[in-house]
């Protein structure tokens, strides 16, 4: 992994992975995110796409930024449209808590709540009542 590059949409901030995600890299992509959150940034996207390997230890980064968005009263959005690297999310049903999403736009107009990048706002979601 060359490093994260970190580009700005509007409220977003839409981070993207190239090359592997492991034991190696991990660590750089954790530190790039929360150097983010620091910045006042609450919604991240983190794409996947120009990703070629990920690892469980990748993995447990992705689960542990999420974490910390969240604190930050964030959300975090994963775009990953590589069936190969889904299968790793899959093994431990992440996708049931955190959707993956096949591009960038997808992503960004799935966070509740934030305008989209024509500026209309996305409905928060509502849990039904059961």
């Amino acid at each position: 992994m060359q490093g994260p590059h970190i580009s700005r949409r509007g409220d977003w901030a839409v981070v993207s992975v190239f090359g592997d995600l492991d034991m190696a890299t991990a660590p750089s992509l954790r530190q790039s995110v929360l150097a983010t959150l620091q910045d006042g940034v609450r919604y991240v996207v983190l794409d996947l796409t120009p990703a070629d390997f990920l690892d469980s230890v990748g993995l447990g980064v992705i689960v542990a930024i999420w974490k910390r968005v969240r604190v930050h009263g964030g959300e975090l959005a994963v775009v990953c449209p590589e069936p190969r690297l889904q299968r790793v999310f899959r093994v431990v049903d992440l996708p049931e808590v955190l959707p993956l999403h096949d591009t960038i736009e997808d992503a960004l107009a799935a966070l509740p709540g934030t305008p989209t990048p024509t500026g209309e706002a996305t409905p928060a979601s509502v849990p039904p009542h059961e």
